[in-house]
């Protein structure tokens, strides 16, 4: 694993760092994820993995790219319920 300065002393990432990483992420998850990854403008990665059936418009799986030092982690949600919605069954979207 390559090693960088991530933090400064005082314990914060420069934006020119955050920058600096996340571009050559995005660049080096295009190559091993291929022809089908596009850039989307909120500077994540989008694959369109199927379509509509009514309108024929894609159906894109899209990828926020966040470049930090913590793992992602749950938040505690205020407790309510979801409400349980039936939908039509959805076909394995990723079976070749």
């Amino acid at each position: 694993m390559v090693k960088i300065n991530f933090l400064n002393e005082k314990g914060n990432v420069s934006a020119k760092v955050r920058t600096d990483v996340k571009a050559q992420a995005v660049k080096s998850l295009k190559v091993k994820l291929g022809e089908e990854v596009l850039d989307n403008e909120v500077g994540g990665l989008s694959v369109q993995i199927a379509e509509d059936t009514v309108t024929g418009n894609p159906v894109y799986a899209n990828y926020e790219v966040v470049i930090s030092n913590n793992l992602p982690k749950k938040s505690e949600k205020d407790g309510k319920k979801k409400v349980a919605v039936v939908a039509d069954t959805i076909p394995n979207l990723f079976e070749e």
